[in-house]
Parts: structure tokens; sequence; C-alpha cells
């Protein structure tokens, strides 16, 4: 069994601390996909996405919608 190539854009919410995440989220814009929410409590990766224009959350049961 082979995987496709799948040149299409995906969206991911990043969840993390550290620099890591900073690094991760570079890579992923940089792969030409989106980030639609960061969720941290930490301030220099919050600063990070609202300088990217990506929302902040501070806690990941926030990222789903409750019916």
């Amino acid at each position: 069994m082979t995987a496709t190539f799948q040149p299409a854009g995906f969206s991911a919410i990043l969840i993390g601390d550290e620099s890591l995440t900073i690094a991760c989220g570079d890579m992923i814009l940089a792969g030409g996909h989106a980030i639609t929410a960061v969720v941290t409590r930490d301030a220099t990766v919050r600063g990070w996405a609202e300088g990217q224009g990506i929302a902040t959350l501070t806690a990941p049961a926030t990222c789903w919608r409750q019916t």
C-alpha cells in the first residue's frame, strides 16, 4: 500500500506552551497551511500567534462547540 501525496493545504489548531509550538507553527505556515487557533498559557507563544493574526485560547475545551 502506498500513500498518495495530497498537495492541498490543511488547517490545524496548535496546542503548546513552549518554543517548539512556535517552530511547528512557522513550519505549518511556511508550507502554505493554515492555523485556526493556538491554545497556550505562555505569553511568548500567545504573542507569536497574535503577531501572525491567529486566534489564541487558554484552554483546549474552548476549541469545541457544545450542543
